[in-house]
């Protein structure tokens, strides 16, 4: 993401090397190639050298004509900024049509309220303990940043929520969930992913996919998860240290889509999904 740029501008005569380090995607590489367009009618020569990987690097020189000033460099800033804001995206109003949200026989879902807030009710009808569900938005590609969701467990204690992320379909994601019921203790935050139709959850029991956290049995709790290669670092309730980290991410899901997640129990709450990449 944008927050995450480094540049640095390193003066030597008459030459400015500028190294610009990124998570960005192919389009912001797009319009660093127009404002490269505007310095060259600008009189300025530009060399330049683009890889164009999931993590890019994109390095340029600029060498100066008598015409060099600081108005270049404004463009660039205005171009990083103005792209910043589109990498975050707000999806706290659900738009079920842009959505895939299971709804079958045994599985439903509504738009309703729960505890005072306007929610998405995630249903499961039939209980399988192998199975799990999840409802995500249809166009979002996302790889690494950071991700934020307010959850809870209408079910109380017999509650399995969290979110998923790098969701390629229906049972290829990354998943983090809760267990209200294991408030407390090592079984409130579970990682695992998901390869196929059945969950393993019997191979994520060791304590290295696990983390003891404090979790309200039936309100509201809020979950940032950040995450950066293989690595997924995971907060709850605004607290300042994570609850957990987990540093070896399945390398064969790579990117897709972030949703709400929801396991062995008769439901979940879910709002305020906020994406930023």
């Amino acid at each position: 993401m944008i927050a995450n740029l480094l540049v640095w501008v390193i003066a030597r005569g008459s030459s400015h090397n500028i190294s610009l380090k990124t998570n960005l995607k192919f389009g912001f590489s797009r319009i660093l190639i127009i404002v490269f367009t505007i310095i060259r009618r600008l009189n300025y020569r530009v060399c330049r050298n683009f890889f164009f990987t999931d993590r890019q690097v994109i390095r340029l020189t600029l060498i100066q004509t008598p015409h060099m000033n600081k108005f270049i460099f404004t463009i660039l800033w205005l171009v990083i900024s103005c792209s910043a804001h589109a990498q975050k995206r707000d999806f706290s109003i659900i738009k079920a049509a842009e959505w895939m949200i299971p709804k079958n026989d045994t599985l439903d879902f509504a738009f309703d309220k729960y505890e005072g807030f306007s929610a998405l009710i995630l249903k499961r009808k039939i209980q399988n303990s192998k199975s799990a569900s999840i409802a995500y938005p249809k166009d979002l590609k996302f790889r690494d940043g950071t991700i934020e969701c307010d959850i809870a467990s209408p079910a109380g204690p017999a509650g399995y929520i969290g979110l998923a992320f790098r969701i390629m379909d229906a049972h290829h994601y990354e998943t983090i969930y809760f267990r209200p019921g294991g408030s407390g203790t090592i079984d409130a935050v579970q990682y695992m992913p998901e390869k196929k139709s059945e969950f393993d959850w019997w191979d994520y029991e060791d304590k290295k996919y696990q983390a003891i956290d404090t979790l309200p049995i039936t309100g509201w709790f809020h979950v940032k998860v950040v995450v950066r290669g293989n690595t997924m670092t995971v907060y709850t309730n605004n607290k300042p240290n994570p609850v957990y980290i987990y540093k070896n991410l399945d390398a064969a899901i790579t990117r897709g889509s972030v949703g709400f997640w929801l396991g062995n129990s008769p439901s979940g709450a879910y709002k305020n999904l906020v994406v930023s990449m």
